[in-house]
């Protein structure tokens, strides 16, 4: 999905190690100038943040004009919530807050746009993962909810 741009400045907003309960503050406030990269990736974070459009917002924030926002998101389906438990967990609900139609939704807000979308199935008709692809366009002013 990114393969088609060289990218000058990239940033993985990720959890590292594994904390994702410390995750929260370090998303919701990047330690980065405005405009700072061409590119931002984070894969299996967002979905735990109940403050997602803020974080959203902040992302918009250290992406130059015209950055790239490559998301992925795992789906909250019945095959996620047994592979949950079978690990260990309740239930998938307990650590994914944010849904991926609240993920998608929040974009536009964001002043994001979309360049594309993908899902990852295991069988037909069964996403277990989606990916997209966002732009903040040239002109967009990047404001953080209240």
């Amino acid at each position: 999905m990114i393969a088609d741009c060289r990218y000058a400045k990239v940033l993985e907003v990720g959890y590292g190690a594994g904390a994702v309960l410390r995750l929260s503050r370090a998303v919701y406030e990047l330690s980065y100038e405005t405009a700072e990269f061409d590119l931002v990736l984070s894969f299996s974070v967002f979905e735990h943040l109940h403050r997602y459009e803020h974080a959203l917002s902040e992302v918009g924030r250290v992406l130059k004009p015209g950055g790239r926002f490559l998301l992925g998101i795992p789906a909250v389906n019945a095959m996620m919530e047994l592979g949950f438990r079978i690990i260990g967990f309740k239930g998938i609900e307990d650590l994914h807050v944010t849904t991926t139609q609240a993920a998608a939704s929040a974009f536009d807000r964001a002043g994001f746009r979309a360049v594309c979308h993908a899902r990852l199935r295991l069988i037909p008709g069964l996403a277990i993962y989606f990916n997209w692809l966002w732009k903040r366009p040239r002109d967009a002013r990047v404001a953080l909810p209240s």
